[in-house]
């Protein structure tokens, strides 16, 4: 029966994980069309803004990726982008975070005490620090993943934050308001044979 129970719950874990993973993919390309619909642009395919192919590199290329539309990625080539992004930048937070802990141990006394006010101060900085890597790391992955532009790449990882907020939001919402009648609106039970609880 423990068995079957945990063949269960891994099949339940492994559909939510695909669902998650299809709902990233459907943000990253909403927010590509989006920018697209914003800044406008040429498509990649005219052979006007294209450069000539040569022996080594037959496929012609764009001269460059200012003013090109970002090419919409598919699915699953959105799937892996979406990983790589989680990947890069949670080890750009961490190197981030704790490159400023050593910079900071090797430029200064190390504090004696955790809540020493230079070690807070040591902290604060180095979780700033990773929050600064974290859209770095994003826009550099999207930038050379779709390809596009910085600028684009940038305006693709805001938008796409934002979709993802109101999509989970939404969903989160969804699962609130459908999890059950609220611990205010359940009467109060009282044992049997009595007038009310003991006291």
């Amino acid at each position: 029966m423990a068995l079957i129970v945990g063949l269960i719950a891994i099949a339940c874990a492994i559909v939510v994980f695909g669902v998650i993973l299809r709902i990233g993919a459907a943000t990253l390309r909403m927010a590509v069309s989006v920018t697209n619909m914003m800044l406008g642009g040429r498509d990649p395919g005219e052979d006007d803004f294209r450069r000539a192919g040569y022996d080594y590199n037959p496929t012609p290329r764009p001269a460059s990726l200012a003013g090109l539309l970002i090419p919409m990625p598919g699915v699953l080539y959105a799937v892996l982008i979406n990983i790589g992004v989680s990947i890069a930048s949670n080890v750009a937070m961490l190197g981030a975070f704790y490159g400023t802990i050593a910079v900071l141990g090797m430029s200064f006394d190390v504090p004696t005490e955790p809540t020493d006010p230079e070690a807070l101060r040591g902290v604060g900085l180095a979780f700033l620090a990773a929050i600064a890597a974290w859209p770095f790391a994003t826009v550099v992955v999207l930038k050379l993943a779709l390809p596009t532009t910085y600028v684009r790449a940038a305006l693709v990882g805001v938008f796409q934050t934002v979709i993802a907020f109101l999509i989970f939001g939404a969903i989160g919402m969804g699962i609130v308001l459908l999890s059950g009648v609220q611990i205010s609106d359940v009467p109060n039970a009282k044992p049997a044979g009595g007038s009310g609880w003991v006291r």
